[in-house]
C-alpha cells in the first residue's frame, strides 16, 4: 500500500527533491464544462386567419350563419387570398340570406386585383350556390391550374348541367393534384359511376383490396354503391384516423353502427373544424385549398335519422343551407321521410333551372317524374336526362318505356342511372326472367355492386320460380344487410315459412348481433321451443337496441315478449339483465 498520501506536505517535497527521478508533476485539472443554456423552443402559434377560420366552420356546424358569415370575412381580410375562407363566406352568406352582399364586398374590396384567384374562386362558388352551372362551370374550369380545389367545385358545376364527362374530366384533374385526399377519390368515383359502371366496378374492387392504398378505399367506401360488410367498415373507420381523415372516420363509424344495429348515438361526429388539419405558416392558400367538408353534416344526418331523433329536420336543414346544388344533399334526404319535404319545398322555392329539375329526381316517384320533363329542353342529353326521360317512359307505357330503357344498356359505356330506370323498367312489366339476366350482366362489370342486389330481389318480387333461392342470393351479396332481411323475414313469417327463418337468422345475427327486430325474431323461435332462458339474453339485446333507435313499437312487442318469458325463465342473471332493461336502468 503506497504511503504518500499518509505523509506531511514538508517530508513530502524533501523525499521528492533528494530522488533521482523527482515527483512527478500533478496533472492539471481539466476546465469545467461550460454552462448547458437550454434554449425554449419558440412558440408557433397558429395563424390568426386559420384560428378565425375554424370558429366560421364551428359556426357553420351550430347553425350560426350569420356569425359564420362574420367569421370567414374577418378571416379574408386577414389572409386576402386565403380561398377556404373565401368559400366558407359565400356557403354562409347563401344560408344567411345575403349572398349578393357578400358579391358586392367582394367587388368593392378586390376592386384593384378582379384578376386574382380568390376573387374569381369566390364569384364562381357564388355562381354555383344560385345554380347557375353553366357560368360558375367556365370561372372554375379557367382557374383550375392555379388552384385545383377550382377543379373540384367545377366538378360539381359540370355534374349540375348533367355534363358529366366534363366534371369526370375536371374530378381526374383534381385527384391528379391532390392525390392523398378522400374528398378527391370520393368525388372521382362518384363521378365514375354515374359514367361508367364496369369503371364503378373496377373502383369499388379496390375496398377489399389491401394493396390499394386508404385513399382510394375510403374514397369508394362512401361515395359508390358498394356492398360494404360490418367488419369491414369499422376496419375503415380506423383507417382513416390513422391519415387523420375524421369526417370519414366518422362516416363509416356510424355506418357500421347502424349495420350492427347498435347505437349509432356512440359515436361523436365531430365538425368540419375538428376534422381539419392546421395548414401551418408559410402554406400556400390557393395551390393548397381544400373545399369545405359536406361530410360532417349528412353524417350527423345519417345518425340521427338512425336513432329516430326529432332534430333530423334541424340537421338536414344545415346541410341544405350550406351545400344547395350538391346531389349527395337530396340523395341524403331520400332517407328520411322527414328530410324529404323540406328538400321538395327547397326546389318548389327556386323557380325553373336545369339543376333544379336533376335534383328533384332524387326525390319524386315513378308516378311524379312526368312532371319533371316538361321543364327539360330537348337538348339535354345527359345522364341524368336521359334517366329522368325513361322514368318517364316507364311510367306512361310500361311496355315501350321498358324497351327504351333497354336499349340504352345496348350502347356502351352506361352508369348507374342508366341501370336503375331499366330496373324499373323491367319490374314494371314484371319480367323476372330479364330482371335475373340483367343481374348476372352488371355482376360481371361490378360485382359487389348494390345494382346486383337490386336486380336479384327485383327479380324474386317479380315472380320469379326461383323466388326463394334468389332472395337468399341477393342477402349473400348484401352481406345480410340488417334492411333486407328484414323485409324477407317479415315475409317469411306471414308464409309462415319457420324453416326458412331459422336457416336465414344466424348469418343475419352474425352481421348485425345487435339489431332489434333479428334478435326478437330469434327470441320468439326459441319461446316456441320452450327455450325461455335462451331466449332471454336476445330479448335484452333487442331492448336494449330498440331504446337506442327509440323504436316504440318494437319495444312494445320486446316488452311484452319478455313479460311472457320471465315467469318461465329460471337463470338469475338472465332474468336480473331483462328486469334492468325493463326498468330502463
Amino acid at each position: 500500500m503506497s504511503v504518500w498520501p499518509r505523509l506531511p506536505a514538508a517530508a513530502l517535497a524533501i523525499s521528492c527533491a533528494l530522488s533521482l527521478g523527482g515527483c512527478p508533476r500533478p496533472r492539471p485539472l481539466p476546465p469545467p464544462p461550460p454552462p448547458v443554456v437550454v434554449k425554449k423552443a419558440p412558440k408557433v402559434e397558429p395563424p390568426l386567419q386559420d384560428v378565425t377560420l375554424q370558429m366560421g366552420l364551428e359556426a357553420a356546424w351550430d347553425g350560426e350563419y350569420a356569425l359564420c358569415f362574420k367569421y370567414a370575412k374577418t378571416a379574408i381580410t386577414i389572409s386576402a387570398d386565403d380561398l377556404e375562407s373565401m368559400e366558407l363566406m359565400m356557403r354562409c352568406g347563401r344560408a344567411s340570406g345575403v349572398l349578393g352582399d357578400a358579391e358586392r364586398w367582394v367587388r368593392e374590396a378586390y376592386a384593384a386585383r378582379m384578376g386574382a384567384p380568390v376573387v374569381r374562386y369566390g364569384l364562381a362558388i357564388a355562381s354555383l350556390l344560385r345554380g347557375d352551372a353553366a357560368a360558375a362551370e367556365k370561372l372554375l374550369e379557367r382557374l383550375a391550374e392555379e388552384a385545383p380545389v377550382a377543379a373540384y367545385q367545377g366538378a360539381i358545376a359540370a355534374s349540375l348541367a348533367d355534363d358529366w364527362a366534363t366534371a369526370d374530366r375536371l374530378a381526374a384533374a383534381y385527384v391528379k393534384a391532390r392525390p392523398n385526399d378522400p374528398d378527391a377519390r370520393a368525388l372521382q368515383t362518384e363521378v365514375a359511376c354515374v359514367v361508367d359502371v364496369a369503371r364503378c366496378g373496377a373502383i369499388e374492387a379496390s375496398i377489399a383490396d389491401d394493396s390499394e392504398d386508404e385513399w382510394v378505399r375510403l374514397g369508394a367506401a362512401l361515395a359508390s354503391d358498394v356492398v360494404t360488410p360490418r367488419a369491414k367498415l369499422s376496419r375503415l373507420s380506423k383507417e382513416a384516423d390513422a391519415i387523420h381523415a375524421a369526417a370519414y372516420s366518422d362516416a363509416l363509424a356510424v355506418t357500421a353502427a347502424v349495420r350492427e344495429g347498435g347505437d349509432p348515438g356512440v359515436v361523436g361526429v365531430r365538425s368540419p373544424r375538428s376534422g381539419r388539419r392546421e395548414p401551418g405558416p408559410g402554406v400556400d392558400l390557393v395551390t393548397e385549398a381544400r373545399p369545405m367538408s359536406k361530410l360532417p353534416f349528412a353524417t350527423r344526418v345519417a345518425q340521427s335519422v338512425a336513432i329516430n331523433d326529432a332534430n333530423v329536420p334541424n340537421y338536414f336543414g344545415r346541410l341544405l343551407a350550406l351545400f344547395p346544388t350538391d346531389f349527395s344533399t337530396y340523395a341524403v334526404a331520400v332517407r328520411s321521410e322527414r328530410s324529404l319535404p323540406f328538400a321538395r319545398a327547397f326546389l318548389e322555392e327556386q323557380g325553373s333551372g336545369r339543376w333544379r329539375v336533376y335534383a328533384a329526381s332524387w326525390l319524386v316517384t315513378s308516378e311524379q317524374v312526368c312532371d319533371l320533363t316538361n321543364s327539360m329542353s330537348w337538348k339535354d342529353q345527359g345522364p341524368l336526362a336521359s334517366s329522368i326521360r325513361r322514368r318517364c317512359d316507364v311510367a306512361l307505357d310500361k311496355k315501350q318505356g321498358r324497351a327504351l330503357a333497354d336499349a340504352r344498356l345496348t350502347v356502351t359505356p352506361f352508369g348507374v342511372f342508366d341501370v336503375r330506370a331499366a330496373i324499373e323498367g323491367e319490374g314494371a312489366v314484371r319480367d323476372a326472367i330479364a330482371l335475373e339476366a340483367l343481374a348476372r350482366r352488371i355482376a360481371k362489370m361490378a360485382p359487389g355492386s348494390q345494382l346486383v342486389v337490386d336486380a336479384l330481389w327485383a327479380a324474386a318480387e317479380a315472380g320469379h320460380k326461383k323466388a326463394p333461392a334468389l332472395f337468399q342470393e341477393a342477402l349473400v351479396l348484401s352481406g345480410y344487410d340488417p334492411t333486407l332481411v328484414r323485409r324477407l323475414l317479415k315475409r317469411l313469417v306471414e308464409r309462415s315459412d319457420w324453416k326458412a327463418v331459422r336457416a336465414t337468422l344466424p348469418p343475419a345475427l352474425a352481421e348485425a348481433p345487435s339489431d332489434a327486430f333479428l334478435n326478437g325474431v330469434q327470441a320468439e323461435l326459441l319461446m316456441q321451443d320452450g327455450k325461455h332462458d335462451a331466449a332471454l339474453p336476445y330479448l335484452t339485446r333487442a331492448c336494449s337496441s330498440a331504446k337506442a333507435r327509440r323504436d316504440t313499437d318494437l319495444l312494445g312487442t320486446t316488452y311484452n315478449d319478455m313479460w311472457s318469458a320471465l315467469p318461465k325463465a329460471k337463470d338469475k342473471n338472465a332474468k336480473d339483465a331483462a328486469m334492468k332493461c325493463l326498468k330502463g336502468e
